[in-house]
């Protein structure tokens, strides 16, 4: 029976060896037998979010594994590091956690705007302040959006079954009003062949 994380880290902080698994016999990266579809470009995608995260959070990465279904990260978690950081720190950390979508035309100004709203409100401050020496929230951040790369893959894929078996039904059907066309033709001939020998045996 599984614990929850909230009675296994120590809220001073530690050294811990996280692992974290794909669900679904999914594949987290390489060749996906039952499929065939490749999955090793997210293998780099993860090594540098966790290495970037390794310089957002309170933490010291020590070493990290990824496989094919699964990862594994050993770290030391400094919640007290964080108490340390001025408030624009904890500021530009999060922002950098969750910057705003880059293609929007004033995203410098609307992230110098959150930033300026997160260095009012205090209480808010001081969550994400716990948040960036959270083990719950470092593993967060590559899970969240490596699931919904995973599930947009997951959609592309099941998009392209959908053209795949279409293209398959049109091409059968294709084919069963071929067959079916040079059946009839045969049977015209064939009954045209039997009238004509008829009318000769009567001549």
């Amino acid at each position: 029976m599984g614990y929850p994380r909230s009675h296994l880290v120590d809220p001073d902080g530690g050294i811990y060896h996280v692992c974290s698994r794909w669900v679904r016999r999914a594949f987290l990266c390489g060749r996906d037998g039952a499929t065939g579809f490749d999955f090793d470009h997210r293998r780099q995608w993860l090594e540098d979010r966790i290495l970037a995260l390794a310089q957002l959070f309170a933490v010291k990465l020590y070493g990290y594994a990824v496989m094919s279904n699964h990862y594994h990260v050993v770290l030391e978690v400094e919640p007290k590091a964080v108490s340390k950081w001025f408030d624009e720190e904890i500021a530009d950390r999060w922002l950098q956690l969750f910057p705003q979508k880059t293609s929007h035309e004033n995203a410098v100004e609307l992230t110098q705007s959150h930033k300026l709203m997160l260095l009012k409100d205090e209480y808010k401050l001081q969550i994400v302040r716990e948040h960036l020496g959270s083990l719950s929230w470092f593993m967060r951040c590559p899970n969240e959006p490596l699931a919904r790369i995973a599930n947009k893959n997951i959609h592309d894929q099941a998009r392209r079954r959908e053209a795949d078996q279409d293209i398959h039904q049109h091409k059968a059907r294709q084919i069963r009003t071929s067959m079916s066309k040079q059946v009839r033709t045969s049977m015209n001939h064939l009954f045209s062949d039997k009238i004509y020998h008829r009318s000769r045996m009567l001549l």
